[in-house]
């Protein structure tokens, strides 16, 4: 089967024949050298805003992802603040179960201290994050500060996702010495990730 348009166009220039007649220059004026300049020019252009466009869109990509991480961060503090309130009746239960074995209702408190360190630790390594991904979208690549900010803010990052998990649970799981060892790493984390970005 056999489709025919009866469009008519220049072989040359690719455009409606009709803009070749006398009236606009000739019927052969894409053979002219003025005609190819102008369909270069034009080419120019729209690369150009092509170009433009895609430069565009990777800065909207680039600020969508460190938004989304900022927000990400902001949302998870939002709802680990109330810990702090809930943590005093884990603090209680904990402190009449170990009250039960051991004397005196101040070693007891003492030895529960942990899940409250644990929040407040947590807390703060979220505010930093949450103003690192702020920092990290203004930082200026020039190839090994860039790369160690952000294998500093993935190494805490990972750390306060890990002492998430163990202190924001309705019931805690994780044993006494883990959730403390976490609690100090991630504390530890958050001190060279700030004093590293301090001297930057």
């Amino acid at each position: 089967m056999k489709y025919e348009c009866k469009f008519d166009f220049c072989w040359v220039c690719l455009e409606n024949w009709k803009k070749h007649s006398s009236a606009t220059g000739g019927y052969f004026r894409c053979n002219r050298f003025e005609a190819v300049h102008k369909a270069d020019e034009k080419q120019g252009i729209l690369i150009s805003e092509a170009m433009l466009r895609n430069q565009q869109m990777q800065e909207l990509n680039r600020f969508l992802h460190y938004y989304t991480r900022f927000r990400n961060h902001e949302n998870s503090q939002k709802l680990e603040e109330p810990l702090l309130n809930n943590v005093r009746q884990k603090m209680e239960i904990l402190a009449s179960s170990l009250s039960k074995g051991q004397k005196g209702e101040e070693s007891a408190e003492k030895g529960t201290k942990f899940v409250e360190d644990g929040v407040r630790e947590l807390l703060k390594a979220r505010r930093v994050l949450c103003g690192s991904y702020v920092y990290g979208y203004y930082l200026e690549d020039n190839g090994y500060n860039k790369t160690i900010f952000e294998f500093m803010q993935n190494e805490l990052e990972e750390v306060t996702e890990k002492l998430s998990e163990m202190v924001a649970r309705p019931y805690l799981r994780t044993p006494r010495p883990v959730i403390i060892q976490t609690t100090t790493l991630a504390r530890r984390k958050r001190h060279e990730f700030v004093r590293a970005v301090s001297k930057v």
